[in-house]
């Protein structure tokens, strides 16, 4: 789903002599003896040519096979002034990730009889165009047609001229509704942050607290979740990797975009974590273990398959539901925000997590690193 969830195009250049020297500093994790095992030993050569291939600044990978035996590598940098090797600790923004945790506690809402996945958008936005045929479950599913308020040429402008501009939510939707629907409700599939974002506002009306407040006491909070925060600003805790882009393809040296307001994404894409954070929610969000059996059958409910003409992903089959996705196999969400590509997935055949972290979104080619990262991972856990 790489270029359906930002559009912007990334890319960090820098010596492949660096990287070959990031990469020797950061070889083992915690002693790990990748050679006595076949299969780590085939990720590991696999995982490190492509990360070379892809020419980007800096990677966290880690696989888990049930609960105790991983691999995690590191590779890169995190600054490219510095050089500084990245960590496995470092913090990153993980994009459209965020869309789970706002899709999690909406459906613990909907357990808790606050909210029915068959009500209508009218009843909490009574002036939404066409609000009357538009249910709660198509936001989550991205079949309302609502229009993408990041696909708005005027709104892109403003961000990409200035990444400190704050937006609020409702300007967002504002956008959103000035814009005809993609479609009829129910009638198609169309990526668009303006149902997660709508999806906020409806948990803030339910409960009468900020989404912020909502996620982290009903997520980070029960699975400790420490180093994870809903950004609301430009604030970014240490150790963190910078995020890079290329503004255009023909920009030589790339844009340091780590300070970055990520109030735009707000529902849709505004969590910062790492990665033993997001290994803690990956699968149970995956297995339904935050909500109950019925609430995660509904969410499992694929809709249309759809395969990706470009990207990471491009000519594969993939499956949305509500507020989570099906790589072939791999349960979970990936995200792209400037500067930074992740890929959460859980394959439940196999018992693996797989959690990509990448301090850009797009390569100069316009691939997603964490998602061709993860697709390679994906298809050598698949067959082996």
């Amino acid at each position: 789903m790489n270029k359906v969830f930002f559009v912007f195009i990334l890319f960090l250049s820098i010596s492949l002599s660096e990287y070959i020297s990031a990469f020797e500093n950061n070889r083992l994790f915690n002693n790990i003896n990748y050679d006595s095992d076949p299969l780590k030993l085939l990720l590991n050569s696999k995982v490190e040519q492509t990360f070379m291939d892809l020419k980007i600044p800096g990677a966290i990978v880690g696989v888990w096979k049930g609960d105790s035996d991983s691999y995690i590598k590191t590779f890169g940098v995190s600054d490219i002034v510095t050089n500084t090797p990245i960590r496995t600790d470092d913090h990153m923004r993980i994009g459209s990730i965020t869309k789970t945790f706002t899709g999690t506690v909406l459906l613990q809402l909907v357990d808790e009889n606050k909210i029915k996945l068959s009500d209508k958008l009218s009843e909490y936005f009574p002036d939404f165009p066409n609000g009357g045929n538009i249910t709660v479950e198509m936001l989550g599913k991205m079949t309302s047609g609502i229009y993408n308020y990041s696909e708005n040429e005027n709104f892109e402008n403003t961000l990409m001229n200035n990444l400190d501009t704050t937006f609020n939510p409702g300007e967002l939707i504002d956008i959103a509704k000035a814009h005809a629907p993609y479609f009829p409700p129910g009638e198609g599939f169309h990526y668009s942050n303006s149902n997660t974002v709508l999806l906020g506002l409806i948990i803030e009306k339910i409960t009468g607290n900020s989404l912020t407040s909502e996620i982290q006491n009903r997520i980070f909070t029960p699975l400790g979740m420490t180093n994870s925060l809903f950004a609301a600003d430009t604030y970014f805790p240490d150790p963190k990797a910078q995020g890079y882009i290329y503004m255009d393809s023909l920009q030589l040296t790339p844009t340091d975009v780590t300070n970055q307001d990520p109030t735009w994404a707000w529902a849709a894409g505004a969590v910062i974590s790492t990665l033993a954070d997001v290994y803690k929610y990956a699968k149970k969000l995956a297995t339904g273990e935050l909500i109950s059996n019925k609430a995660q059958d509904e969410r499992l409910k694929w809709g249309k398959t759809f395969i990706p003409e470009t990207g990471a992903w491009k000519g594969e089959k993939l499956n949305y539901g509500f507020a989570i996705a099906d790589f072939n196999g791999a349960i979970g969400h990936n995200g792209g925000i400037p500067g930074y590509n992740s890929f959460m997935g859980y394959l439940p055949e196999q018992d693996v997590t797989i959690i990509v972290l990448c301090n850009m979104q797009d390569n100069r080619a316009g691939v997603g690193p964490a998602d061709y990262i993860a697709r390679m991972i994906v298809e050598i856990i698949s067959k082996n």
